[in-house]
């Protein structure tokens, strides 16, 4: 929850400085119609959406063949009921960062999904995992975030 906060004031903060150099290189005679508050929501929901449309483009593009490896962390870490989704955060010729998110029986009834930072290394046409760590599980005692953040 606090990731989530942190990451909608930074997105605000950057809104803010866009909204203000958007209206500091507007001709003059225009400024004085500026409604800068719709200027501001605009960039806020841009800049809050831009990183999630970057990794659904990522994950439609090049996600197929990274499924089989991201599927056997899931295996690894221990989730019962396998891979809820998963997306392509970073993608360069040899590596690739993927978020994986599992969906695992809690404790107490309910279910509980545990996030999964994964590096994927290009081996051939396929790809193998190079490293991981679990960014968010309360079963596992780990409560960290990504970027963007994902639940």
């Amino acid at each position: 929850m606090i990731g989530i906060i942190g990451y909608l004031m930074a997105c605000f903060a950057v809104a803010c400085l866009l909204t203000l150099l958007w209206a500091m290189f507007r001709p003059i005679k225009n400024r004085g119609e500026m409604r800068s508050w719709r200027v501001l929501l605009v960039m806020f929901f841009l800049i809050c959406i831009a990183p999630y449309v970057y990794a659904e483009i990522l994950t439609r593009g090049y996600g197929k063949p990274m499924e089989t490896a991201v599927a056997t962390v899931i295996d690894d870490i221990g989730c019962d009921e396998g891979l809820k989704y998963y997306k392509i955060i970073r993608l360069m010729p040899t590596k690739a960062r993927v978020i994986a998110v599992g969906i695992e029986r809690a404790s107490w009834g309910g279910t509980e999904n545990p996030v999964v930072a994964i590096t994927l290394a290009r081996n051939g046409e396929n790809w193998k995992v190079e490293e991981y760590n679990i960014v968010t599980s309360m079963d596992r005692n780990e409560d960290s975030m990504t970027f963007p953040p994902y639940w």
